[in-house]
């Protein structure tokens, strides 16, 4: 853990002025989590890093992604700064708060239904967009960075590198960045100038597994690009429609996939 033994509400509150410290979401390796309740009253989620290895980089990344972004289904950034905490210095991100568990852990439970899917993939696919508006990648769309609301709602969360592809300062180059088994085959290949149509193909595979229950590729990002997936209505119930855009996201070849988010909630809301 970053913070042995863990913070306390106490030091917390010290560290990061103007919010209430309610009770800890989680541990790891870089920071911690915390639910807190902002100056305004509103609840909101509070990451706090120890500044070590690339935590910085991450960071600002996400800050600077967040800072101009506007979409229902992205996260909204409310503050962030440095402080010390225990002698250290530390890097801290408001957010706002979502009560819910992320895809990862709803699948968990089994494949979720059709219409769920079909759902999370036109929220993931309007932020997308959104991003790409400001020429931002976001380049680990996976089960994991998906949330899903409790009242329903979805989301698309850590920009930790996401890409802005209008700036250079925030790159670091001979580095090939994402998720294995979720990545996109030119964005395994380290090819410069992604576009949203690599984070669609993330995509893709997230709904392949979200509905079938089993990733498209067996979770080999080896095959990816290389072999087509088994069709996923030999492994689903899933609709021919909603099969079709699924495969129209795997697209080896970029230009074959959708040419925007909004082409493809079109296409599922057919």
């Amino acid at each position: 853990m970053a913070f042995v033994p863990p913070l306390t509400q106490d030091e917390i509150e010290a560290a990061v002025g103007g919010l209430r410290a309610i009770r800890s979401l989680g541990e790891g390796g870089q920071g911690c989590v915390w639910l807190a309740e902002a100056s305004d009253g509103s609840p909101a989620a509070l990451k706090v890093y120890a500044r070590r290895d690339n935590v910085q980089v991450r960071v600002e990344r996400e800050v600077e992604a967040l800072r101009d972004l506007r979409c229902d289904s992205i996260v909204e950034l409310v503050d962030w700064g440095q402080t010390q905490i225990r002698g250290e210095d530390c890097v801290y991100t408001l957010t706002g708060y979502i009560d819910g568990p992320n895809l990862h852990e709803l699948l968990g439970a089994g494949q979720l239904a059709e219409s769920r899917v079909v759902r999370v993939c036109q929220r993931i696919a309007q932020a997308i967009d959104a991003m790409w508006a400001l020429r931002i990648v976001h380049r680990d769309v996976k089960p994991e960075n998906i949330v899903v609301a409790r009242d329903g709602s979805v989301f698309l969360i850590d920009l930790g590198i996401a890409k802005h592809l209008d700036k250079t300062t925030l790159t670091l180059y001979g580095r090939v960045w994402g998720t294995p088994g979720y990545m996109s085959p030119e964005q395994m290949a380290g090819r410069p100038g992604l576009t949203l149509r690599s984070d669609l193909f993330s995509l893709g595979i997230v709904a392949y597994e979200a509905v079938s229950g089993s990733h498209p590729f067996g979770g080999r990002q080896d095959l990816i690009g290389r072999v087509d997936p088994p069709h996923v209505r030999d492994r689903c119930g899933v609709s021919a429609r909603v099969a079709s855009s699924i495969h129209w996201l795997l697209k080896a070849r970029p230009v074959d996939r959708p040419s925007s988010g909004a082409a493809l909630i079109a296409d599922l809301s057919e």
